[in-house]
Order: structure tokens, then C-alpha cells, then sequence
């Protein structure tokens, strides 16, 4: 039974090894010819024996690693699975070759001109989300390790047609000195490679890290998968087989090859609606494809724009949309009644048409919630000398704006004059020139005007905004 466990760890390791020659063979101090990449991947295996001694049988791994090919006319003889003389471990090649070409089942389309591996960077998959008519990508992915947040600079996409001079050599560097560091060095108490649950998890952290941004075959057209992705579910489905085909004593390399064997049982959940029931037990939850934040008010309030800019730049798609609803509460109003007024504002974001952003009942573009949020960020360094009563007055002029342009009641027209009023009355120009001087050009906004009646139209929320700011802080 322990020779079982052992031999199927290996299948699992070397299925999820395979393909690591690509990685390392991009480094131009490293050339791979052609078709070679088996042999890197085999060489890496054979450079860290002490790493995987204790769950895998190491010469069997080197030789699953390397041979995972049939296709004569692409690879030399070492590296077929055909080639391989023990019949068992023919078995096995087959069951990692076949769990390959399971996890690169769904190719792109090949590309018309052979395009150079030591070049061609992984192209950005959401890019082209709903855009039909896309012949090649435009965004594309630098060859950068991942980091920890806040670092996210490296996952967006950019403009470029080919990775840089030395680009790839110092991936690789970093890779195999991280890979060191992790396995080798005095460090490897902190990984227990003993266990190979806790060696596949630090694995396939080190992988993930390092090749989510390679792609897995270059030759597509549009080469938007990545050698993690390959790699993982490759992995995976070799797991799913091995154990298939070992319960059910079949474990031959006819078997493995039949097409219409049902090996696999693809679950699918739908976690929509579980933010009713996380929300009182947690300040930060996820359910379906919303994201929940507490936190300070004026903090969620430049979180929620960071969000929308970084979404932005991570799918390069304008349309692919992301909406916002803010609700702004005491620090003692129920968090279930919070998550509800939050959700609430989304649906009116949503109503509008989506891609939007409800502030206090005030429902905006991203576009314009960037204008409007700039008046208040100006303002707010100065709100501490201006009079309460000025502000209050602005939400009063604000719904007497509304009543004119919703109701066309000509009555509401009165916010002008008593605007004018209230500056002279409220305002020391020579104590308080920022926002005197703000409140006078509120004074020469028209009607008509569509960026003057932007701010017209939220002239009521920048006056609450600053109000809270006023407060300290607190609502």
C-alpha cells in the first residue's frame, strides 16, 4: 500500500513537472532547441533529488518527467513514451502523456508563422472577452514574478509585442534561486518534504509565482494560457486517473487510452447569496462575483475608485464593468443593516446602467464620480473654518437645483440668488479664499452646460461629503 501511495505521488509530481523545461529553457544562458524542452524538465527533476526522495520514486520521476511525448516527428526517440521498454512504466508515460493532452485539449488556433518561444510573452485572455472580431492581442504580460499585495503592478497586462532583452534570463534566475532558497540552503526544515501534501502546496506556490505569466505553447495564434494553468491541470487529471484506474484494476495502457471512459466527475457550486449570511460574522466577505468592505468611510470611499482603476487596467476590456454601492454609517449601526443600505446603492448602480457608482443615494459614472469626488478633495483641507450653516444650506440649494430641472418648478431658480446670499453672509474671503472662491464659480454654473450642471446636480453630495469631513471624521 505504501509503494501505491509512493507511485502515484510520482505520476501527480511528474505531471505536474513535465512542462517545467519551458520555463527554464527560455533563458537565452540556457538554449532549447526545438522540441527539447523533455530534457530541462528531466534535468530539474534529476538537480533536486533530496527534494522529492521522500514521496517519489526518483528514477521513475526523471523518466515520466522526460518521456511524456508520442509524436515522432517532433521529439527524438528519448523522450517517446513508445520507447519506453518496462511495461508498467509505459503504463505510467501514457497516463501522464494522456493527462498532457487532456489539460491542452482545447487548443487556440495554431499560429500561420512560427512564432520565436524565447520571445513571444503570454497574451492577456480577458482582453478579448466579448470582442468577437480580435485578430491579435494588444495587452500581453512581462515576464515578472508575482508579489505580495500591495504589489500589483505586475499582474496588469501592457503594450508590447516581445519580452526584452534579458528579460527571461533573469526570471530564470530568480526562479532557481527562489527554488533554492525554498528547497536547499539550510531552509529545508521549512518545507517538510516528507509530507507530500505540504511539498506539492509549496511546489505549486513556487510555480505559480514564476510561471503564470509564460505561456504554455507559444505556437497559438493568441497564446493565452499559461504554463501554470497547463501544468495544474495536468496534475490534476493524472491524479484523477491514476486513482480511477487503480480502483477499478485497469490500469493498462489500452485502457488509459479509451476516450469513452467516464474518469471524471466535474463539480459545479454557485455561492450567489452567501453574503446574507457572512455579513454578521465578518468585515471583508466575497459570495458570487461581489466583494463586501467595511472600513472608514472616506478610506472606502478612495478604496472603491482604486478598485474600479486597478479592474480596469487588470482586463484592459471596457466592457467588462464594475459597479459600486457606498453606504456611510455610524460605527455602531448593525453590520447586517449596513451590508443591505451597501447592496441597496449597487442595485441602483446597476439600474442606471451599470459600470457606476452610488454615493448617498447619488448615483454617477466612474467618470464623473472622479470630477465630483475632486471638488470635495479639494475643499476638505479648508472645511474646518467653514461655518456649518453654509454647508446645510447647500444641501438646501442643491434640491432647489433638483426642483427646477426634474420638475421644471422655475421656483427652484431661487438657489441662486440665495446662494449669492449665503456666501456674502457666511464667507470671509480674505480668512477662507479656497472655498469663497469655489462657491463663486458655483455662482456662474448654467443650465445647459453639461460639465457645469455635473456639478450642479451634485452639489448636495459634496456638501454632505464635506459635512462628515467637518465631523471628523465620524457620521
Amino acid at each position: 500500500m505504501k509503494q501505491k501511495a509512493k507511485e502515484y505521488q510520482t505520476v501527480v509530481l511528474a505531471a505536474l513537472l513535465h512542462d517545467v523545461g519551458k520555463l527554464l529553457g527560455h533563458g537565452h544562458f540556457l538554449p532549447l532547441n526545438k522540441g527539447q524542452h523533455p530534457r530541462f524538465s528531466a534535468e530539474f527533476v534529476e538537480a533536486f533529488p533530496e527534494v522529492f526522495a521522500a514521496v517519489s520514486d526518483t528514477s521513475l520521476l526523471r523518466e515520466l518527467v522526460q518521456r511524456h511525448h508520442n509524436d515522432k516527428e517532433h521529439f527524438n526517440a528519448e523522450f517517446l513514451v513508445q520507447n519506453i521498454k518496462d511495461r508498467h512504466e509505459r503504463t505510467l508515460a501514457t497516463l501522464v502523456s494522456t493527462a498532457d493532452k487532456l489539460s491542452s485539449s482545447q487548443p487556440g488556433v495554431s499560429s500561420e508563422q512560427w512564432q520565436d518561444y524565447l520571445e513571444t510573452p503570454l497574451a492577456s485572455i480577458l482582453e478579448r472577452v466579448n470582442q468577437i472580431e480580435m485578430e491579435s492581442p494588444r495587452l500581453r504580460y512581462h515576464a515578472r514574478p508575482l508579489q505580495p499585495t500591495p504589489s500589483l503592478e505586475v499582474i496588469f497586462p501592457d503594450e508590447f509585442p516581445t519580452f526584452g532583452q534579458g528579460e527571461l534570463d533573469q526570471h530564470i534566475v530568480e526562479f532557481r534561486e527562489d527554488f533554492h532558497q525554498l528547497f536547499r540552503n539550510g531552509k529545508i526544515d521549512a518545507v517538510d518534504t516528507t509530507d507530500f501534501d505540504c511539498l506539492i502546496s509549496h511546489m505549486l506556490s513556487v510555480l505559480y509565482k514564476y510561471t503564470w505569466c509564460i505561456p504554455s505553447n507559444t505556437q497559438d495564434s493568441i497564446p493565452d494560457v499559461s504554463l501554470y494553468d497547463h501544468l495544474k491541470i495536468a496534475a490534476t487529471v493524472a491524479s484523477c486517473m491514476y486513482l480511477y484506474h487503480s480502483s477499478t484494476q485497469t490500469l493498462d495502457e489500452h485502457e488509459i487510452r479509451q476516450a469513452d471512459v467516464n474518469r471524471f466527475c466535474l463539480v459545479v457550486g454557485d455561492l450567489s447569496g452567501i453574503q446574507k449570511y457572512i455579513f454578521d460574522i465578518a468585515t471583508i466577505g466575497t459570495g458570487g462575483d461581489d466583494l463586501f468592505l467595511v472600513g472608514p468611510w472616506d478610506k472606502i470611499l478612495d478604496m472603491a475608485e482604486n478598485i474600479k482603476s486597478d479592474f480596469t487596467k487588470f482586463t484592459g476590456n471596457l466592457s467588462l464593468t464594475i459597479s459600486a454601492g457606498v453606504a456611510i454609517t455610524r460605527h455602531d449601526f448593525p453590520i447586517a443593516n449596513a451590508a443591505q443600505n451597501a447592496d441597496d446603492a449597487l442595485e441602483l448602480s446597476k439600474q442606471e446602467g451599470r459600470d457606476r457608482i452610488t454615493v448617498l443615494g447619488n448615483t454617477l459614472t466612474w467618470a464623473d464620480w472622479t470630477k465630483v469626488k475632486a471638488e470635495w478633495k479639494r475643499l476638505r483641507p479648508h472645511v474646518g473654518q467653514t461655518p456649518s450653516a453654509f454647508l446645510y444650506n447647500l444641501l438646501r440649494f442643491s434640491a432647489m437645483w433638483r426642483r427646477y430641472k426634474e420638475d421644471k418648478d422655475t421656483l427652484g431658480l431661487r438657489y441662486h440668488p440665495l446662494l449669492a446670499y449665503s456666501i456674502s453672509r457666511n464667507l470671509d474671503q480674505r480668512k477662507m479664499p479656497e472655498l469663497y472662491e469655489w462657491s463663486e464659480k458655483i455662482l456662474t454654473l448654467r443650465p445647459g452646460n453639461k460639465e457645469h450642471e455635473l456639478i450642479l446636480d451634485n452639489l448636495g453630495l459634496i456638501a454632505s461629503l464635506l459635512i462628515y469631513s467637518k465631523r471628523g471624521g465620524s457620521v
